[in-house]
């Protein structure tokens, strides 16, 4: 099932996170209650597990928002969006340092908000096309639902399909997602041990399966075509001797 992105606001102007909230709460988001400092933020972004974070570099604090998105980069791997009054090329530089997703100078209208957040999601969603190692790999992925982008938990999803430049998602709630993506690039953003290549066009999420058939799987009432090519694979890794 789908997802709202939640986000996660870190700023120490109350007034300006409040109305940044209502801004993205109008438009459709999940927002966390605001937070105003370093140690704040780490336990917000633990305990709310936001999927994007709006981090204002000049907290007043010991640690500022740029010490927050390098420990963000080691200990959380989630897209932020830096925040700042300041636009001299100092402070942009020690921030690119930081690889943010996007950029936004105070004061920021609705408009200019909502177009960083989507933004920064479509550049997070483009890097995590790259092969990612197991170890930091997450149980989902962002993909485009009209304007927005919503969660996609990888255990809901049935099978993969392949159409020219697109893949076709299906998962559980009878609903599909069109992605502008290879069919290999969208593979290996998917977890190794948990889908399987069946067709040239198709994969489906092995425990997903519930019968097999000499050409066809059936996952969650839908059929799967499978190939000679892979099928003597897919059995081995159901553990069906023939």
């Amino acid at each position: 099932m789908d997802k709202v992105i939640k986000i996660g606001i870190v700023d120490d102007e109350l007034i300006i996170a409040e109305k940044t909230r209502t801004f993205l709460m109008q438009a459709g988001y999940e927002v966390c209650e605001p937070v105003p400092s370093y140690a704040e933020a780490l336990v917000m972004i633990d305990e709310e597990q936001p999927d994007i974070l709006l981090l204002d570099i000049n907290l007043n604090d010991k640690k500022d928002g740029i010490d927050l998105a390098e420990k963000v980069n080691e200990r959380f791997r989630i897209p932020f969006i830096f925040l700042t009054a300041y636009g001299d090329k100092a402070t942009i530089d020690r921030a690119k340092k930081m690889r943010p997703n996007a950029y936004l100078i105070k004061p920021y209208n609705k408009d200019e908000l909502f177009a960083a957040v989507e933004l920064a999601m479509e550049n997070f969603t483009s890097a995590s096309a790259e092969v990612i190692p197991e170890t930091v790999r997450k149980d989902f992925l962002f993909v485009k639902d009209a304007h927005r982008f919503v969660k996609l938990l990888f255990k809901d999803v049935l099978y993969i399909e392949s159409q020219e430049n697109y893949v076709v998602v299906h998962t559980t709630d009878k609903k599909s997602h069109q992605i502008r993506s290879t069919f290999s690039d969208f593979l290996n953003q998917l977890p190794p041990a948990d889908f399987f290549r069946c067709h040239r066009s198709f994969a489906v999420c092995l425990s997903a399966i519930e019968h097999v058939e000499p050409t066809e799987v059936l996952a969650g009432g839908f059929r799967v075509p499978i190939s000679a090519t892979y099928r003597v694979e897919l059995l081995r890794l159901l553990g069906i001797k023939e």
